[in-house]
């Protein structure tokens, strides 16, 4: 889809510049309004069933993905839900965390 848009994939970035293929915001990499552009506003769906065995779920943006692994992500609410089972903190953790491995991207997520 990318390449048939006029885009081109990089080291894992649209253009070499956006982590993303799909996003609201970033006009700047969007073509005219009615110009075909690889960048999208159209969501991509995934559904997920939990099961027992699922603890949590974590939804983050690129820039908190950009900076951590899935496996740092999930060591991190794993303690936090631990120590004091509160989803909204863990997930304040994962923005700064994300803050203190400098990020360069707005910050995202729910636990």
């Amino acid at each position: 889809r990318v390449e048939e848009l006029g885009g081109y994939v990089e080291d894992g970035y649209l253009n070499g510049v956006l982590s993303v293929t799909r996003a609201l915001g970033d006009w700047d990499m969007k073509l005219p309004r009615g110009a075909p552009s690889p960048l999208i506003a159209e969501p991509e769906f995934r559904q997920m069933v939990l099961t027992e065995d699922d603890e949590f779920l974590i939804i983050g943006c690129d820039g908190i993905w950009d900076v951590m692994t899935s496996q740092h992500a999930v060591s991190l609410v794993r303690k936090g839900l631990r120590r004091h089972d509160d989803p909204e903190k863990c997930a304040r953790d994962l923005v700064m965390e994300a803050l203190r491995l400098n990020t360069f991207d707005n910050l995202t997520v729910i636990i």
